[in-house]
């Protein structure tokens, strides 16, 4: 806190200081209000909504990319063996300090 007083100028910092700069950011006194929540997520509205959703949803999981990390090793002998096709997936290194290879499924035989 003492770094942005100083970066201002300032040793301390008054209360009306405080009231006139959250009143420039635009912010004013008022009394408190009541008021109440209302948690709408069992409303039918949203557990049609959410229902045509998930819906939809699992159409479009079908279509979204897959991905599979083998470690390097695995992955030459799978090409070896001709179920990857050469010359795809993306090399890495893992967190761990592996050489690892990223394939699509697609890219699988």
């Amino acid at each position: 806190m003492t770094h942005l007083l100083g970066k201002y100028g300032l040793t301390k910092i008054c209360p009306s200081t405080c009231y006139n700069w959250l009143r420039q950011l635009g912010f004013q006194y008022c009394t408190q209000k009541k008021g109440y929540f209302v948690d709408g997520h069992e409303k039918p509205a949203t557990v049609a909504y959410r229902d045509a959703f998930i819906s939809h949803y699992f159409e479009y999981e079908r279509r979204t990319h897959r991905w599979v990390q083998l470690s390097a090793s695995q992955a030459n002998d799978l090409q070896e063996k001709g179920m990857i096709m050469k010359t795809t997936g993306f090399s890495y290194v893992d967190s761990l300090g592996n050489q690892m290879v990223e394939f699509h499924v697609d890219n699988f035989k």
